[in-house]
């Protein structure tokens, strides 16, 4: 599991490098923790749990429009 979690969080601060994101590290550890949050949350309480609007939150988030 610990070598999974090393190596997602490495693919992703690769991912914030090449988006110039401040701390690539900190944020791939942050993102991480979301998503570990986002499924706890969502087996718990699935029909109360707003995936759509988390969705969008996390792409605005990342992705700028053009």
């Amino acid at each position: 599991m610990q070598q999974f979690r090393d190596e997602f969080v490495n693919e992703l601060a690769s991912l914030f490098r090449k988006l110039k994101v401040k701390n690539p590290q900190l944020e791939a550890f942050l993102l991480g923790t979301f998503f570990d949050g986002l499924v706890l949350n969502f087996m718990v309480a699935e029909d109360l749990f707003p995936v759509k609007k988390i969705k969008e939150a996390l792409l605005s988030k990342y992705i700028k429009s053009n």
